[in-house]
């Protein structure tokens, strides 16, 4: 327990930042570093999707540290792409222990990651955000409470960016 205490007191900092309508620069600051804690040794992508291009690109912003992965623009949402893509084609998680035993004839270029788990970001309508990913250097095998982790960074990921969208509007 008292190596899950930083980490749910990070996650409640970040749902005060979000009721507080703190800038999204710096809550999806908080959501890197608690990302950090959640996957040791892992970097991270997080890509809008553009709707009108049925694409992914990475979400700028200097909150963007060597935590996170190479940026991605305009990647066609279709099956079979990456992991990415086919996260936010199923709305459901997508990932692959290791690129090289999963994409044997085209491996997409993941900038020398092995592994790669992803995640839609979804509104409570539905609607297709955009998507989170965790990156592995080497083949990293997916537990359930990995899983279950990466959803629920995905929902307070989603959170924040309705949250920035409402603020905005």
């Amino acid at each position: 327990m008292n190596e899950e205490f930083p980490i749910l007191e990070l996650q409640q900092h970040i749902h005060e930042m979000i009721a507080r309508h703190a800038p999204l620069e710096k809550t999806m600051c908080a959501v890197a570093d608690w990302m950090g804690m959640l996957f040791p040794y892992a970097s991270f992508s997080l890509m809008s999707y553009d709707p009108d291009n049925g694409t992914l690109s990475s979400i700028p912003g200097s909150w963007l540290s060597a935590k996170c992965s190479p940026r991605v623009h305009d990647l066609p949402v279709e099956p079979g792409n990456t992991p990415y893509a086919e996260a936010a084609c199923s709305r459901t998680f997508s990932g692959t222990e290791d690129f090289r035993q999963s994409y044997h004839a085209n491996p997409p270029s993941q900038e020398g990651f092995r592994a790669c788990w992803s995640y839609p970001l979804l509104s409570p309508e539905d609607e297709l955000l955009g998507v989170v990913g965790v990156n592995y250097s080497t083949p990293k095998c997916l537990t359930q409470q990995d899983k279950r982790k990466l959803k629920q960074a995905a929902a307070l990921i989603a959170l924040t960016l309705l949250r920035d969208r409402e603020t905005q509007n």
